[in-house]
């Protein structure tokens, strides 16, 4: 499940050698949404943790699959913040990764697996305030740069 959220990280970037050297460039703006939006997702971690294991009254298969996905979009939400050199489409891909899984759990509210149709809401308002910083960001930057 990891190899799938984190390939087009190793695939899309052209002098992968880089990936070994981050030189992060800190976004003042992302990063604190990145952080913010982290916590509700670990704890839907935490919480799908405890199906997979029996520890919320049911043994369910698919929940360990589920536990990853928060832990992992979080950790991808905050290395976008950290907005690595050359990486302008890295935000991109989790603010729609954010907005993909925020309208399933729209969609389908009571589903086992699901954030909730509130959460959902949440998690695809976010996915979209975070695109639109990052544009922001990529902007002013670009325009500072010409």
């Amino acid at each position: 499940m990891i190899v799938l959220w984190l390939l087009p990280l190793v695939a899309l970037r052209p002098n992968r050698r880089d990936l070994f050297r981050l030189r992060p460039q800190f976004s003042v703006v992302l990063l604190p949404m990145a952080v913010a939006g982290a916590v509700p997702l670990i704890y839907y971690s935490i919480h799908q943790g405890a199906l997979a294991t029996g520890g919320g009254g049911v043994l369910v298969d698919p929940a360990h699959a589920l536990t990853a996905l928060g832990v992992v979009l979080a950790a991808q939400a905050i290395f976008a913040a950290l907005r690595p050199s050359g990486t302008t489409w890295l935000p991109r891909f989790v603010a729609l990764a954010a907005i993909w899984i925020g309208t399933a759990a729209i969609i389908w509210p009571d589903d086992l697996g699901s954030l909730g149709l509130a959460w959902g809401a949440v998690l695809a308002g976010w996915g979209c305030v975070f695109a639109a910083a990052a544009e922001a960001q990529r902007r002013a930057r670009s325009s500072a740069t010409s």
